[in-house]
């Protein structure tokens, strides 16, 4: 087994691939992911890109702050996560059944899915040919190979792999479930795609549909309420369609709604968060982070800067790597134009004091290792001046008491181990999170009032109770008050961001009103639209010169 796996994954032919695992090799294929080696860079060489071919013309609402950055997204794909144990743990635990066992359904199939997405290198390689083709031959609007003509057609190609693969599995067996039990009602609101069974196209219709506006459709509130009451079983299908993209697909899926097309807010900037999950999760990702890390260079340089990256840190992999996280990081931020570090706490760590955490660790480091090497890190941003972003929501974990770690208590220590070395750069990622369940937004908010955490900052990425599509419902309103009261404390107005979390947020219907919804909703709160979605994140990010693109 393990030579066929070895010889699988050397092979260059996805198509093939693909061919072996509808045709059963699947089933093997998934239970020896394992075994696969953690990736070791493949991108030779430095990055180089003539010109922006990437960069789009933006689009200002009159609506729009003057500047606005999106201050929590996300590009990457599925080669560069453990795609099987990321769906089953995080993605799935974020999720409310019915869509929690969909897409638990899916994660065995993933390892087979994500042989059609390209790796780091691969995508790297593809782009770089493309530009040097471009710099020679001209980039006439017939011949562009980057126009959404172009994506769709590739995106037809992938949804037709898709369903090769996810044919007569239980993930079929549920999808379909959740779309026969809709109601007459709610289908005839519906687009056509949304009401069909899994076939060829659905993957397509799901992704085409996901990022229209929903103020082009003139909907009643009763309607939208309608609407929302179904669980959004496409937006699934979305999500999976940037999991196995291109990620030069995903950025311009993003700037297109959020920055180029018609009715769209504005996005100057979209800070765009590489991620660690290696050694935490099952099947090791196939992309390296060196590779991940080239490669959002290139589509930073060559999206004009509208992509600002932020690099990955695991202190799981910095152990086990002896250093080779906290180089990745130095060499990210002072070589390759990177404005932040991005690190997940449910992953298994407290920002600082895990030597307090009681016990012993059920998996992973010991607690004494994994502080030293956080220090190490601090130490890092401080002499460097960036940010690190962290994700601080009750979520993200495998589990409940995984998701802990990104609340308050890791915070507090790391701010008393710094109060007279001078506090480093924080912001809250989530800051405490939409949801109801605990007091960390409150907790986090009297945190920034503090004289010692004068440098912590937070964004709502993923604030999706904020969006108040169907009127002032409980949750929406519960939300906002929770907000409101955080922002009055001292100096939290001045250091909260707007965010996505956009890959989370992709899985919702009509994820390009986002940026309407919230600055309706934050219009009675204590807080200036400019600094919510533009000037803050200036301040917080202040090394990157964070400005309004044209």
């Amino acid at each position: 087994m393990s030579m066929f796996v070895n010889n699988l994954f050397q092979e260059p032919s996805r198509r093939g691939v693909l061919q072996v695992l509808a045709a059963g090799g699947m089933v093997g294929l998934t239970g020896c992911c394992s075994i696969r080696p953690f990736a070791t860079p493949a991108i030779v060489g430095d990055v180089a890109v003539v010109g922006t071919p990437l960069k789009l013309t933006i689009r200002k609402s009159l609506q729009a702050p003057k500047l606005c950055i999106d201050a929590h997204a996300h590009f990457f794909n599925g080669t560069d996560v453990p795609v099987r144990g990321y769906l089953a743990g995080p993605i799935a635990h974020d999720l409310d059944e019915p869509l929690r066992s969909l897409a638990r359904s899916l994660a065995p199939l993933a390892d087979a899915l994500v042989e059609i997405a390209p790796t780091a290198a691969e995508e790297f390689r593809d782009l770089s040919a493309r530009f040097s083709a471009m710099s020679v031959t001209g980039n006439a609007s017939s011949m562009d190979p980057f126009s959404k003509s172009s994506r769709v057609d590739d995106r037809g190609k992938r949804s037709e792999d898709f369903y090769r693969i996810v044919r007569g599995s239980e993930f079929e067996a549920q999808y379909n479930a959740l779309k026969r039990a809709q109601r007459p009602d709610v289908k005839s609101l519906l687009p056509p795609g949304e009401s069909s069974l899994l076939g060829p196209s659905s993957l397509l219709d799901a992704a085409n549909a996901s990022g229209v506006s929903s103020r082009a459709k003139a909907l009643t509130v009763d309607q939208q309420r309608i609407i929302n009451s179904v669980p959004y079983a496409d937006g699934i299908l979305a999500f999976v369609n940037h999991m196995l993209s291109p990620r030069w697909h995903n950025l311009l899926d993003y700037a297109e709604a959020y920055s180029a097309a018609e009715g769209a807010f504005g996005v100057d900037h979209a800070l765009g968060s590489l991620v660690d999950f290696d050694g935490w999760l099952d099947c090791p990702p196939r992309s390296a982070q060196d590779d991940q890390v080239k490669l959002h260079q290139l589509l930073s340089m060559a999206s004009g800067g509208y992509l600002r990256p932020l690099v990955a840190y695991n202190p799981w992999s910095d152990i086990r790597n002896n250093g080779d996280s906290l180089r990745r990081v130095k060499q990210a931020i002072t070589e390759r134009g990177f404005i932040g570090v991005k690190i997940y706490p449910p992953n298994g760590f407290y920002p600082y004091g895990n030597t307090s955490r009681k016990g012993s660790p059920s998996i992973g480091p010991s607690f004494r290792d994994l502080d030293r090497v956080l220090e190490a890190l601090w130490d890092t941003c401080i002499s460097l001046n960036v940010p690190v972003t962290a994700h601080t929501n009750n979520s993200s974990g495998k589990d409940d008491d995984f998701d802990l770690l990104g609340g308050p208590g890791g915070w507090h220590a790391l701010l008393a181990r710094y109060k007279d070395r001078g506090a480093p750069l924080v912001n809250l990622g989530h800051f405490g999170g939409a949801g109801g369940g605990t007091s960390w937004t409150t907790d986090f908010a009297d945190m920034m009032a503090s004289k010692d955490g004068e440098k912590v900052y937070g964004d709502v990425g993923f604030w999706d109770a904020l969006r108040c599509r169907d009127g002032e419902a409980p949750a929406c309103g519960t939300a906002k008050l929770r907000l409101g009261a955080a922002l009055q404390k001292s100096g939290v107005n001045q250091r909260v961001m707007y965010g996505t979390d956009w890959f989370m947020l992709s899985t919702q219907r009509d994820w390009a009103d986002y940026p309407y919804e919230l600055l309706a909703s934050i219009k009675d709160l204590p807080i200036a639209p400019d600094d919510f979605f533009g000037r803050n994140a200036q301040r917080c990010f202040a090394s990157a010169n964070l400005g309004r693109s044209t």
